[in-house]
């Protein structure tokens, strides 16, 4: 083997890091709730929400389980004209997710790296029962985000947290809602960490 085949074999191995890819955690379940306060029927609103999600590797005994919280924002459309909003599920309802490893991480995705702040992209739909898919970007560097957004007027903090993110989940499953007939996209941002 040459100088060209290491130099060669160095680089693949470092750019096979830059890629996304299926990492070793398993998505288990995820439990949480939502207080939305919106314009009725034409929903321009702001939210707060919290909940658990439990991922496990293959060597683990038992999940981990990771818990959010964090404010944002939503747009969308409820059959309902009431100002305000409670959504929730539970760990026992049906989900399924899958966790994506991001360049920004190590080699291999540890706990730490789960962990920190996060960005959450929900689109979700009810009549009472529904159901609700997101993603996830966790591990930002909020330094980053502080720096871009101090140059944008607070504009590039939230893509530089999803830039600079070191997993994703995306997951999805069954919800309910306290106010029946919605669908509404929305974005939070807060603090996930392990119990």
């Amino acid at each position: 083997m040459g100088l060209g085949d290491d130099i060669g074999a160095a680089i693949d191995e470092i750019t096979s890091n830059l890629v996304v890819r299926e990492s070793d955690w398993k998505f288990v379940t995820s439990g949480g709730a939502a207080v939305t306060v919106s314009t009725p029927i034409a929903r321009v609103g702001i939210n707060a929400g919290g909940g658990m999600i439990q991922v496990q590797r293959d060597s683990d005994s038992s999940p981990t389980t990771l818990v959010f919280g964090g404010i944002g924002g939503s747009i969308g459309l409820s059959l309902v004209p009431t100002p305000a909003n409670f959504s929730f599920s539970i760990p026992a309802m049906p989900s399924a997710g899958r966790i994506y490893k991001l360049p920004f991480a190590g080699w291999t995705l540890t706990k730490d790296e789960l962990q920190g702040a996060f960005v959450m992209i929900e689109a979700a739909g009810d009549f009472g029962p529904g159901g609700a898919g997101a993603l996830m970007f966790m591990g930002g560097s909020v330094l980053a985000a502080g720096a871009i957004g101090g140059m944008t007027y607070g504009a590039g903090a939230l893509p530089t947290l999803i830039a600079t993110a070191e997993c994703c989940v995306a997951f999805g499953g069954m919800t309910a809602s306290l106010i029946p007939a919605n669908v509404s996209l929305s974005v939070y941002v807060g603090i996930i960490g392990d119990v």
